[in-house]
C-alpha cells in the first residue's frame, strides 16, 4: 500500500470535465493550510477526487443518532458515508502565495532564488471557477518546501500576519477512475491507502513561488445543463 494525500473537487462546482478543462488551460492550484504544505516534498503527487456520497448509509445514521433511547437527548451528530472517485493527480510543482506586499518582500528576500519571472505591472490575471487573483512575480528557487514554509512563519512572526498558500501543478488523468470505497471527507487534504504505486513521480522541473495578489474566493457557480 502507497500512502498518498488526496484532496476533492466539490461539485457544486465542477464537473470532472469542466475541472480537466480548467487545468489544461491554468494547471492546478489548491488552496491547503501551512501546516499540510510543510509535510510536503516537490514533486510529491496529490490525488484529486470527487466525492460519491452513500446516502442509504448516511440517512441510516442520521436516524440512530436521532433517535431517543430510555429518555435521553438526540444526538445529533453527522457523519459522511461514502467513496472517492479519483481521476487524476498532480505532482507538486509550486507554491502560489498571498499575503500584504511587506511580507512578500520579506520573503523574496530569504529565498534561494535561482530565477524569475516578472508579469508586470498589470500581473498575469488567473480566472477560475473557484476564485480569480493576479500573479505579480515567480521566483524559482532552491528551497525545499518546508524551508520556505519555515522562512515563512518568520515572516508572519515579525509581522503578525499570516500567509495564505496553494498548491500547485499539472493535471494528469488517471484512465480508468480509481474508486476508494470507503473514503473519508474532507474538505481540506486526507491521507488515504491505495493498493501499488499507481502514480508517476514528476519530470524534470524548476520549483517555482509565485506571489498573488487580489485573491477572489467564488463558493458556487451552478453547473451548465450539457455538462
Amino acid at each position: 500500500m502507497t500512502v498518498y494525500n488526496m484532496t476533492y473537487i466539490g461539485k457544486g462546482l465542477y464537473s470532472k470535465a469542466q475541472f480537466e478543462d480548467e487545468a489544461k488551460e491554468n494547471g492546478v492550484a489548491r488552496a491547503m493550510p501551512a501546516r499540510v504544505v510543510h509535510t510536503l516534498k516537490w514533486g510529491d503527487a496529490i490525488l484529486v477526487a470527487q466525492w460519491l456520497p452513500d446516502r442509504e448509509k448516511q440517512d441510516q445514521f442520521k436516524q440512530e443518532q436521532m433517535s431517543i433511547i430510555e429518555g435521553e437527548e438526540p444526538k445529533k451528530k453527522f457523519r459522511r458515508f461514502g467513496a472517492a472517485e479519483v481521476f487524476g493527480y498532480f505532482n507538486v510543482t509550486g507554491l502560489n502565495m498571498n499575503a500584504p506586499d511587506e511580507m512578500k518582500k520579506m520573503l523574496a528576500s530569504r529565498l534561494k532564488v535561482t530565477g524569475m519571472i516578472d508579469h508586470g505591472p498589470a500581473g498575469k490575471r488567473v480566472t477560475r471557477r473557484c476564485g480569480s487573483y493576479g500573479v505579480a512575480v515567480t521566483y524559482f528557487v532552491e528551497d525545499t518546501i518546508a524551508e520556505i514554509l519555515d522562512k515563512a512563519a518568520e515572516v508572519e512572526k515579525e509581522v503578525g500576519a499570516v500567509f495564505k498558500w496553494f498548491v500547485t501543478g499539472k493535471l494528469e488523468r488517471i484512465e480508468p477512475n480509481v474508486t476508494l470505497d470507503p473514503a473519508k471527507f474532507s474538505r481540506g487534504v486526507v491521507k488515504v491507502d491505495v493498493e501499488g504505486d499507481l502514480f508517476m513521480q514528476a519530470g524534470k522541473f524548476s520549483p517555482g513561488v509565485s506571489f498573488i495578489f487580489n485573491y477572489e474566493r467564488k463558493s458556487y457557480q451552478p453547473k451548465k445543463e450539457d455538462q
